[in-house]
């Protein structure tokens, strides 16, 4: 039996991690900007094919702002995840990439604020 974990409610099996970055970063920007990026490689041919990707983000904004992160997937916003705290604070999604084709694909981490400072310091990626 693989490794699990909970989300969404579910127990999910055989999540393996695929990329991180613990550094911190800082937006002041009302437009998203990338700050973070990898590709990921889907091969079905060889076993490389997953379904689901876990995001897992840990931010903050100064009072009484929003800070967003957008996660781009090959130029286009597969999730939004926002943050009003003004400490870090943990947040994940679900991203289904079911669909993918078999090649390399570009992941971003981008940021927005609607006023003050945005912080991300820890980005995980798993996939199953």
């Amino acid at each position: 039996m693989g490794s699990f974990s909970t989300i969404g409610g579910e127990i999910a099996y055989t999540l393996a991690p695929y990329a991180g970055d613990e550094s911190e970063v800082t937006e002041t920007s009302t437009s998203y900007v990338t700050k973070k990026e990898f590709n990921a490689v889907i091969d079905s041919n060889n076993l490389r094919d997953p379904s689901i990707m876990i995001v897992i983000v840990e931010g903050k904004v100064t009072a009484g702002n929003t800070l967003t992160v957008g996660i781009f997937i090959d130029g286009s916003v597969a999730e939004e995840i926002t943050f009003t705290e003004d400490s870090y604070t943990l947040k994940s999604a679900v991203i289904d990439i079911s669909g993918w084709t078999n090649g390399k694909h570009h992941i971003e981490l981008r940021m927005k604020v609607d006023g003050g400072t945005g912080y991300n310091r820890l980005w995980e990626v798993w996939m199953k």
